[in-house]
């Protein structure tokens, strides 16, 4: 299932992980944690991700399905374990 991942298509979008991340890692830079990037699905065939934290765990969770929309949810930190919860439940 080959996909791309690449930079942004518009370079000059300031956008950052944030102090807190870089702190956490002693690596210079990584694309998608570091750095934004995007990414496509080349094949027209199915794109397979799981639900996972980003940014040092500040309080966001992205959700894709099978070649739909990204859909970025922003949730407060005290309720992460019951939607966590819900998509145990759910999937």
């Amino acid at each position: 299932m080959p996909y791309l991942i690449r930079p942004l298509l518009f370079p000059d979008i300031k956008l950052d992980a944030g102090e807190k991340l870089w702190r956490r890692t002693a690596l210079s830079e990584i694309d998608g944690v570091h750095k934004p990037y995007v990414y496509w699905n080349v094949s027209g065939g199915p794109v397979i991700t799981v639900m996972h934290k980003e940014d040092g765990d500040v309080c966001s969770i992205n959700i894709m399905r099978s070649s739909d929309y990204k859909v970025l949810v922003a949730i407060d930190p005290g309720c992460s374990e019951r939607l966590e919860t819900c998509i145990a439940q759910a999937f």
